[in-house]
């Protein structure tokens, strides 16, 4: 807490001119960049590096410590449970739609802006990828491949 008030303080005091002088030269920090500044080091710098994705159990960002150049990014449900990129795009994409969130305790409906929340949309768009492979399957049986 004592950490994030000291952080929030020196950001306000480098603030851009449009900021009044008295918050850039020591005064109370602006409100709206003090929550900013808290929730960022409280809940994502302090809390991300021990999340667990919700859908395999794995760390979010276990990838990320060890370097991995294409490290699957974490994304956050609107419930407010952590998943790889890929985890979500599975939970969101393949049956069943509209389920809800495998995260402990959690019995919200799995929600991302990144992939649509209507289920007959989704029905749809994974019947048109199975149909797909389907006949790209037929076409190399045909062929022998």
């Amino acid at each position: 807490q004592q950490q994030a008030t000291q952080v929030a303080q020196t950001a306000a005091r480098s603030a851009p001119t449009g900021i009044p002088k008295a918050h850039r030269d020591g005064g109370e920090p602006v409100p709206a960049l003090y929550a900013v500044v808290e929730y960022i080091v409280n809940k994502f710098a302090r809390l991300l590096p021990h999340e667990k994705c919700a859908h395999c159990k794995q760390p979010v960002i276990d990838a990320i410590k060890k370097g991995e150049k294409q490290a699957d990014p974490a994304e956050r449900a609107f419930c407010g449970h952590w998943f790889h990129s890929s985890c979500l795009e599975h939970v969101m994409t393949k049956p069943p739609f509209g389920m809800q969130c495998p995260g402990d305790g959690c019995d919200s409906r799995v929600f991302h802006p990144k992939w649509t929340s209507d289920v007959k949309t989704l029905e749809r768009r994974w019947a048109a990828a199975q149909a797909r492979q389907r006949e790209v399957d037929d076409a190399r049986d045909f062929l022998g491949l």
